[in-house]
């Protein structure tokens, strides 16, 4: 397998990566030469290169789930937000084991960065591409999942109030949570919420 690692805006990789979960068994060198590719855009200062390999990496973690874990890992806490996002949506879909629940649910309701801006408020959203949107999404759903799934019931009807209610809450990000706590048993909050939204729509 023959990769341009020379151009950062090069797709090959991210073609290659759409490859491996189709192959029955695809090469341990391959593998790891496309996700030493793909991990490489993760730290670029532009957010759609850093976001699409982060797309691409998300779908290789069902049959390489340890690289991928070891390249998301030195990145959590990146000075870049959607480097930040990137690593932290990769995490989750690699190894949600391995992250302590307290950190999980301070990366769903992170709205703040270093540099003082919303990081996932109105004006953030605006300099960043679609592919930001969609991973912000992923990271929404993963955690969610993981973190219903590990706590108490009324641990997780409180987590459901407290993220349902946000301020600022993309219709994205609200339909994901949706989903997936109607999907783990908590059908009857989301009844309510939208009803709510019906009636201030009246």
């Amino acid at each position: 397998l023959e990769l341009d690692t020379n151009d950062v805006c090069s797709t090959d990789a991210i073609v290659a990566a759409a490859c491996i979960p189709e192959s029955d068994k695809p090469a341990a060198k391959d593998v790891k030469a496309v996700i030493k590719s793909l991990s490489a855009k993760l730290t670029s200062r532009i957010p759609l290169i850093c976001t699409e390999a982060a797309q691409s990496l998300c779908a290789v973690t069902p049959v390489a789930a340890d690289i991928c874990w070891e390249a998301a890992e030195p990145l959590l806490n990146h000075p870049q937000a959607w480097t930040r996002l990137a690593a932290r949506t990769l995490a989750l879909a690699a190894a949600p084991s391995t992250l302590q629940a307290a950190i999980v649910e301070s990366w769903i309701f992170d709205k703040s960065s270093e540099a003082g801006p919303e990081l996932f408020g109105p004006q953030f959203w605006k300099d960043v591409p679609h592919e930001a949107h969609q991973l912000r999404v992923r990271l929404v759903e993963l955690g969610l999942t993981k973190l219903l799934r590990e706590q108490t019931k009324d641990r997780s009807l409180a987590l459901a109030e407290k993220f349902l209610g946000q301020e600022h809450i993309t219709s994205g990000e609200m339909f994901a949570a949706e989903e997936v706590f109607s999907c783990l048993g908590f059908q009857e909050i989301v009844t309510k919420r939208q009803a709510k939204r019906l009636q201030s729509m009246d």
